[in-house]
């Protein structure tokens, strides 16, 4: 009879679903401080929307996961792309832009996370349709992915990086009613802002 091809897959026993994410946070925050602790507010903030929105627990609960490994795929970003004060090139530009399907990639070996893949993979979607990797338009983006991209970059711009200072919260707050309609959707720009005003006034 003829031999079978050897397997080039390990089987291995289900860590189960809550292992598994701290497993890659904590992964990500060996790589990289700072993406870990931005992930973990953008979590936060994330399910906070996400709950003002009025969503189901579970669904909360799934964007809160989505939230917290959006840049898993940061893992395979070289060093000095992540921390270079300076310009980018456009082969360090393409070398960012490859991370949400390197973090696809990392989290389809864990099936226990296919729900969140989309979250992860569509978080650099804008709601004009020029985002990436899919291009994807308005509602065609997932719910979760429009609310993570905002909750993302409102938190990217308020602390400051090697290439820049941080934003003030209320250069912020305009920057999300700017781009509402184009980066972001302007339904989840409407909470938002609701959101940082009730924290504000609280």
């Amino acid at each position: 009879p003829a031999r079978e091809a050897p397997s080039n897959v390990i089987s291995l026993p289900s860590l189960g679903r809550g292992a598994i994410v701290r497993s890659l946070n904590a992964a990500v925050d060996v790589r990289d401080g700072y993406t870990h602790e931005h992930s973990r507010l953008v979590s936060e903030l994330s399910a906070a929307i996400a709950r003002r929105l009025g969503l189901a627990t579970a669904e909360v609960a799934r964007i809160r996961v989505g939230a917290l490994l959006h840049d898993v795929g940061k893992i395979g970003v070289p060093d000095a792309v992540l921390a270079k004060e300076g310009g980018l090139s456009q082969e360090e530009w393409d070398s960012i832009r490859r991370h949400p399907v390197l973090g696809k990639q990392i989290m389809e070996q864990a099936p226990e996370l296919t729900d969140v893949i989309p979250l992860v993979l569509h978080h650099q979607e804008r709601y004009d349709g020029t985002g990436y990797p899919g291009r994807l338009q308005g509602d065609t983006i997932p719910l979760g992915a429009r609310i993570i991209a905002a909750a993302d970059a409102y938190h990217a711009i308020r602390c400051d990086r090697p290439y820049r200072a941080a934003w003030s919260a209320e250069q912020a707050a305009a920057y999300l009613r700017e781009q509402s309609g184009r980066h972001f959707d302007p339904a989840i720009v409407e909470v938002f802002l609701s959101l940082l005003t009730d924290k504000k006034t609280g």
